[in-house]
Order: structure tokens, then sequence, then C-alpha cells
């Protein structure tokens, strides 16, 4: 029971980091874009971006893209912790196995199974942004 603790421990404050504070959605849209409208007005740049309803955009509801985007961001976050955990504990193993053979090749599978985990996720999030992009531009959507 006394080996479980730390990574109980571990498990319930790692989610902490996972979302960590984002300077733009502390303050709110509405916040953003008054600030930057005090910005233009001090700049002397005059009037000609007002034609942006501060209204409209920060009550606008959020695009698929986006929320989808955040979606990937979220997921990325998670496996990356994953990842963390997984060359921890391995280390953990190794460091600890005291000569043990098994245990370190234990360890070793567990780090080069968490290796390969992390480029294939790595790879397939680089090819579906490459062909996201590439569909993208000629569809015209962004």
């Amino acid at each position: 029971m006394k080996k479980y603790v730390p990574i109980f421990i571990l498990l319930l404050v790692l989610p902490l980091f996972l979302k960590a504070a984002d300077p733009i959605k502390g303050g709110g849209r509405e916040n953003l874009l008054e600030g930057l409208g005090t910005t233009v007005k001090n700049s002397g740049l005059g009037t000609a971006n007002t034609q942006m309803d501060k209204k409209s955009v920060a009550d606008a509801p959020a695009k698929v893209p986006e929320i989808i985007g955040q979606i990937i961001q979220i997921i990325l976050s998670f496996l990356g912790v994953i990842f963390l955990v997984l060359m921890v504990y391995g280390g953990y193993l190794w460091m600890t196995g005291g000569g043990n053979e098994e245990q370190i090749a234990k360890a070793k599978n567990i780090m080069g199974a968490a290796v390969i985990g992390l480029i294939i996720v790595l790879a397939a999030y680089a090819i579906t942004n490459t062909l996201a992009a590439l569909l993208a531009e000629r569809t015209g959507i962004m």
C-alpha cells in the first residue's frame, strides 16, 4: 500500500498543471478587447478599426476549428503528462532495481514503450496538422 501512495498523490496533483493560467482567458474577451481599443485610441491610429463591434466579437460563439484545436491541445497535454509519468516510473524502477535484471528489463521496456508512444502521437499530430492545413488552404476554410 505504501508504494501506491506517491503514485496516487502524483496522479491527483499533475492534472492541476494541465490547465495552467492562460493570460488571455484570465480576464475574458471583453477585457482584452477593451484594452486593445484603449491602446488603439492612445496610439493615434484613429478610428480605423472601430468597425469591429466589441460586443459582437465578445459574444460570438467559438468556431468549430477552435474547439477542435482546444480539444487536441488538452489531449496532447494529457499524453505529455502520461509520458512524463511513465518515464519517471521507469527511471524509478531502474534506480531501485539494485542489480535485479528482471526489474531493470521491466524499466527499460516501460521507458521504451513510452518513447515509442510519444513518437507515434507526435507523428500522428504532425501528419494531421499538415493535412488539415493543406485542406484548409485548398478549400478556403481558413
